[in-house]
């Protein structure tokens, strides 16, 4: 099969999902729909799901006035729900195509951890005052505050280098503060990460569809053109865009 072939294969089968889908919505089959998602995700390489506390089903947000280089999120539902103020953390896709893991670290990873050290003149614990590692500090759950200022430079550096190197997602030991336990899951690019809830809708209320959830944009909802237009069962439904930094969702009943 050529590459031609192949292409129009899949924009077959994704316009086929695109319509069981719609007929899944329009049915209130919510479970179906999510299982059209979640094969829509896999095939387009969003196979690592992970949990953030912020955001109620509705909410407009958007990861664009963050601090952090990275979006930190965990693959551990349970963790998310600590930093739940509404309710349940929210679920998202993220696509890891090149990820930096610093948790369980290869010894590629280590040799990373010590050649970012060593753009710093020293390494020093500050509870002790003994001299100390790179790796260490990074190991210990600590290097988020190594200032003890919250400035966490330091940390930030750590990922915007990881970040500037071209990864993805960055696994690294940071101490949760209810259970210290690691649980920090980052991801680096906006691109990279999706909402996984089951239907959003777009400001004229209609569903985005499988084939537009996971484009790469930033936009959460993945679609980002002015108006798409799927055909079902001789009717056509239209998914406007919503303005800038609106995000309208419908959860499951």
């Amino acid at each position: 099969m050529s590459a031609n072939d192949t292409n129009e294969a899949h924009s077959r089968d994704a316009a086929l999902r695109d319509e069981k889908y719609i007929e899944a919505v329009k049915a209130n089959d919510h479970d179906t729909a999510a299982d059209l998602l979640l094969a829509a995700a896999q095939e387009e390489g969003f196979n690592l799901v992970v949990w953030r506390g912020e955001g109620t089903p509705g909410e407009i947000f958007d990861f664009s006035g963050r601090v952090e280089p990275g979006i930190f999120t965990t693959t551990q539902k349970e963790f998310a729900s600590a930093y739940a103020r509404h309710g349940e953390p929210r679920k998202f896709f993220v696509k890891a195509d090149k990820v930096l893991d610093l948790q369980n670290p290869s010894l590629d990873g280590i040799r990373w951890i010590q050649a970012w050290g060593e753009n710093y003149d020293e390494w020093t614990d500050r509870y002790s005052g003994e001299p100390t590692t790179a790796y260490d500090s990074l190991m210990g759950g600590g290097l988020f505050d190594y200032e003890g200022d919250w400035s966490s430079r330091r940390w930030r550096d750590l990922q915007r280098t990881a970040k500037n190197e071209g990864f993805s997602v960055l696994i690294a030991p940071d101490s949760d503060r209810n259970t210290n336990e690691p649980i920090s899951t980052i991801v680096l690019k906006e691109e990279n990460i999706k909402l996984a809830d089951a239907v959003l809708l777009n400001d004229s209320g209609e569903p985005i569809p499988p084939s537009k959830r996971f484009l790469p944009t930033k936009d959460l909802r993945g679609d980002p053109s002015p108006t798409t237009t799927i055909a079902l069962a001789g009717k056509s439904t239209h998914s406007q865009t919503t303005k800038p930094g609106h995000l309208c969702l419908q959860s499951p009943p």
